[in-house]
């Protein structure tokens, strides 16, 4: 991988740092394994680290995190995929395991958890720095980020595209309904909808539409954890 200006660091399942290699790899512990001569391998973290040794966050590879309860949410994550440089996880709301579940929730409890009760912004559209802003909270050292209507697009497309088994009603999969953005409501009511309205996404048809944050619809975080 070149990134200009930057290493890459491999780090083990504990967060011990193993070192920085540059055109080529090899077997630095049991956790590092080259799969060619170009220095390709599977690590089970990766960061981006700049020559004076400033660290991205890391993109996590845990198949499910559990962070509680908060703001009356089950933080159950699972089915991560990865798309376009980024690690979605699914939210398991009924914490059962699995997209079978009743897991929609409203956009007034994603207000909650992610901006103190009022609307979620597009923030940082396209790459999120992993700071603590108006579609985004830090807990337990993660950082969940509601992705925006154009980011949960460019998901719906990499996934028709790249990964089209990954929606579905298996355990394993992710429920090929609507999912709610952190991007405003563009049309306005004074008799219906208000101010409190937020854009979402039909996973499976990639149309985007809007509606009251009263609505109950599915949720895809993004997921960084920090160092």
């Amino acid at each position: 991988m070149n990134i200009k200006g930057y290493h890459a660091r491999y780090y083990t399942e504990s967060n011990f740092y193993m070192g920085v290699k540059h055109s080529k790899l090899w077997m630095l512990d049991g956790n590092t394994m080259v799969t060619s001569d170009y220095g390709l391998i599977i690590p089970w973290l990766l960061r981006a680290s700049t020559f004076q040794d400033n660290h991205s966050h890391v993109t996590d590879r845990s198949t499910s995190i559990n962070l509680g309860v908060v703001h009356g949410i089950n933080l159950n994550l699972i089915n991560p995929i990865s798309s376009n440089g980024h690690t979605y996880y699914y939210l398991d709301s009924s914490g059962d395991g699995s997209s079978y579940g009743y897991d929609p929730i409203s956009h007034e409890n994603l207000d909650d958890l992610l901006n103190e009760g009022r609307d979620t912004v597009a923030t940082q559209e396209g790459s999120h720095d992993g700071s603590d802003d108006e579609r985004s909270v830090i807990l337990e050292g993660y950082t969940l980020i509601l992705p925006t209507i154009l980011e949960l697009r460019a998901l719906s497309t990499d996934i028709e595209t790249n990964n089209t088994e990954a929606l579905g009603y298996y355990a394993s999969q992710w429920n090929p309904s609507h999912y709610w953005s952190a991007t405003e409501g563009t049309w306005s009511s004074s008799n219906f909808w208000g101010d409190n309205k937020h854009q979402y996404l039909h996973m499976d048809y990639n149309d985007k539409h809007e509606f009251s944050d009263e609505v109950r619809n599915w949720v895809v975080f993004e997921v960084l954890k920090s160092p």
